[in-house]
């Protein structure tokens, strides 16, 4: 399947068939394009699952919550034939601080919020790659599913902000010196339940053009080491597979009759095989109904709900305390895990004693629960041994964390491991603006309930408004005086000049 793009303002169509861009209503050209530009950088709070390995992009660790269509390790560590060493990866790189959406539509979708989802799962990987493949904010956002990017609007807000007044941004990417074109898109739909559907990505031609004019001045040094117009290209699908043993897929779910890309159940997608090899349950797609919600009607007992499900090792229990669209991904594997428990004679005890929580409204139904007084403890058991600890927290910003007991026969000692600290005396924390222990919860039906993800970006965005103007400068100088820029070459380069590291 191809993607065609508006010719006036770049919406990309939902089908093959249609005519006219819903955005502005203009016809659609007869050529299929996706436009040019770099792939966002991603993060996200789950195991990473692979991603597509565009020559040339060191994708940076997980801090988004988009897909990464996991790289090798070595595709970011070593060259290959026809990339330039080292240079879209840092480039990349400082991307992973601009998070490379287009930023007045965001604010667009932020506001107005037009219905996310596709009508098929092939329309949903298909929208997702081409806005990704040219940083369209709002593609990307309104294909993946609403709970697993729930918060990210107030960490891009704050980041927009910061970055552009370093100058990196000017309020889209920073990464216009690299276009991506990306044509014979074509994408093979395994539906797995009603409600579930796995998509391959079964053809995909690249080319990849790198113009150093179009840096912003503050990367001017890159231009420097790297003053010279390149151009490769290749086969996506092809690559992926010669490099990862595996074909490249993404999890879709059907959410309020749409379809959206899990990030959390492609990962686990791909963790799958391995866990059917040590014997456990297969997934099971057909668990995708929404499980009743179990909520709390203060903060303290939606922390007992939980300890409670922990307890009894019922991982239903466990993710019915969390947000439903949050855990879709995540069900169809509760008895992957189960099995996995029950076959490894796993046993847990935890406890939250002495809770102090002070409540503050965030808005749009959530609540930042700061912990000033807690007790918590847990122990774990199976076959083969134990291990545990406590953590007291205390005003606010201060913890204890005692591990479990243990007897040296060599010394006939008796010893403990002990960590104790405050946030106010660890500057790299103190910098950044954490100052307390919290977390998020969310309103659901009339209660509350632990939301992961508000949470981690709620911290993401207290550290991007808090971080000292000279971090964005001090990363500058460290990737230029790392002097691994240089090394642009192609295909046909026989030999590299030691003078100029091109052919």
């Amino acid at each position: 399947m191809s993607v065609r793009f508006c010719g006036d303002c770049g919406t990309p169509s939902r089908s093959p068939e249609q005519r006219f861009c819903s955005q502005c209503g203009s016809a659609y050209g007869a050529a299929p394009v996706v436009a040019p530009s770099a792939p966002v950088p991603t993060a996200a709070p789950v195991t990473p699952a692979p991603t597509i390995p565009i020559p040339g992009y060191a994708q940076p660790a997980p801090p988004s919550p988009f897909l990464t269509w996991g790289q090798p390790d070595h595709l970011v560590s070593q060259p290959l034939p026809g990339r330039p060493d080292g240079l879209i990866g840092k480039i990349v790189g400082i991307g992973a601080l601009v998070l490379a959406l287009a930023g007045a539509g965001f604010v667009g979708w932020q506001v107005f919020g037009p219905a996310g989802g596709a009508d098929s799962p092939e329309a949903a990987a298909s929208e997702f790659v081409a806005g990704v493949t040219e940083q369209d904010g709002i593609g990307v956002l309104k294909m993946v599913a609403p709970g697993e990017v729930s918060g990210f609007d107030d960490v891009y807000s704050s980041l927009q902000d910061r970055l552009e007044e370093a100058g990196l941004t000017d309020g889209s990417s920073i990464s216009g010196a690299i276009d991506i074109e990306v044509d014979n898109l074509e994408f093979d739909v395994d539906e797995l339940s009603e409600n579930a559907a796995r998509v391959e990505l079964t053809s995909a031609d690249y080319t990849v053009t790198y113009d150093p004019a179009e840096l912003p001045d503050e990367l001017d040094f890159v231009a420097d080491q790297a003053p010279r117009e390149e151009s490769w290209s290749g086969d996506l699908v092809e690559e992926f597979e010669n490099e990862t043993g595996v074909s490249p897929t993404i999890s879709t779910v059907k959410v309020d009759g749409r379809w959206y890309i899990t990030l959390i159940g492609t990962g686990l997608d791909y963790a799958a095989p391995a866990l059917e090899d040590e014997g456990y349950s297969s997934p099971n797609f057909d668990d995708t109904e929404e499980l009743e919600p179990i909520t709390g009607s203060d903060p303290e007992e939606v922390v007992n709900n939980l300890v409670d499900a922990i307890n009894s090792l019922d991982v239903e229990d466990a993710l019915a305390n969390l947000p439903a669209d949050l855990i879709v991904g995540l069900r169809p594997y509760a008895r992957t895990f189960e099995s996995a428990l029950r076959d490894n004679d796993i046993e847990v005890a935890v406890t939250a004693e002495d809770l102090d929580l002070e409540e503050e409204d965030l808005g749009d139904g959530l609540i930042k629960v700061t912990i000033n007084e807690a007790t918590f403890s847990g122990y774990g058991y199976n076959g083969y041994g134990s291990g545990g600890g406590s953590l007291d927290v205390y005003d606010a910003e201060c913890f204890e964390a005692l591990g479990e007991e243990y007897y040296d026969d060599y010394t006939g000692e008796t010893y403990q491991d002990e960590e104790r600290g405050c946030l106010s005396d660890v500057s790299e924390l103190g910098d950044v603006g954490i100052e307390e222990f919290f977390v998020v919860m969310r309103e659901v039906d009339g209660g509350y309930q632990l939301d992961p993800v508000a949470t981690a970006f709620t911290y993401a965005n207290e550290v991007i408004e808090n971080f000292p103007d000279s971090f964005i400068d001090d990363i500058l100088e460290e990737i230029e005086d790392s002097g691994d820029i240089e090394g642009l070459h192609n295909d046909t380069c026989d030999e590299v000049s030691s003078e100029d590291g091109y052919c």
